[in-house]
This record gives structure tokens, C-alpha cells and sequence, in this order.
């Protein structure tokens, strides 16, 4: 199984909550059509943690975890029209996505 994350910062013109209800009510019911996915995972920063010894902890405003069975069921899914309308869609509240990265993950180990 492999693992996209995502790293998210919302756009300029939107506040932390008008982010998180966006994306919780508009992005992720389309993220879940997304062919091949076999979890997802909404990771919201929480705003207790802005007051922290964590130094810019409040730049970010969430994370998501995308699961599929592999890398080329990844890039299948990112690459077919929901894909694409996923993309266009993120435009509307996702102002830098700081990094994408993969993980595999072992579940012999588990």
C-alpha cells in the first residue's frame, strides 16, 4: 500500500474555519471518487496548538493522507477526470500545497 500526503495551507483570502468547512464539505466528498483510493485521512490543525513552543504551527491548516495500492494506482487516480476535477477544485481554497510526498507502508510489521 502507499501512502500521498499532502501538506496544506489555505489561500490568502480565507480564514482557518471557512478552510476547514470547505474542505470538509466541498473537496473531500469528491477526494472519496477518486478511483483506486482505499483511505483518506483529514488531518485539521488545531488552534490550541498555535499557542505552543512549536514555531509556526498556525502557517498550516491541515494535512491529508491518500492510500491506494500502489504508486501506479496513485498517479491512475490523480490522472483520470475525477483527478482532474479534484485539481480544479482545490483552487478554490487551497492556497500552497508545502509538499507532496509518498510512503510505503509495510503491513507485514504491523
Amino acid at each position: 500500500m502507499i501512502k500521498v500526503l499532502a501538506v496544506l495551507k489555505r489561500k490568502d483570502t480565507m480564514t482557518h474555519d471557512e478552510f476547514v468547512t470547505y474542505w470538509q464539505t466541498i473537496h473531500i466528498p469528491l477526494v472519496k471518487k477518486l478511483p483506486g483510493l482505499k483511505k483518506f485521512v483529514c488531518n485539521v490543525v488545531v488552534d490550541e496548538f498555535k499557542q505552543s513552543n512549536y514555531p509556526a504551527v498556525d502557517q498550516y491548516d491541515g494535512m491529508s493522507e491518500l492510500y491506494f495500492a500502489d504508486l501506479a494506482a496513485a498517479d491512475r487516480a490523480f490522472n483520470s477526470e475525477q483527478g482532474r476535477i479534484n485539481g480544479e477544485d482545490a483552487r478554490n481554497f487551497i492556497g500552497q500545497r508545502l509538499f507532496m510526498a509518498t510512503e510505503t507502508v509495510d503491513e507485514t510489521i504491523l
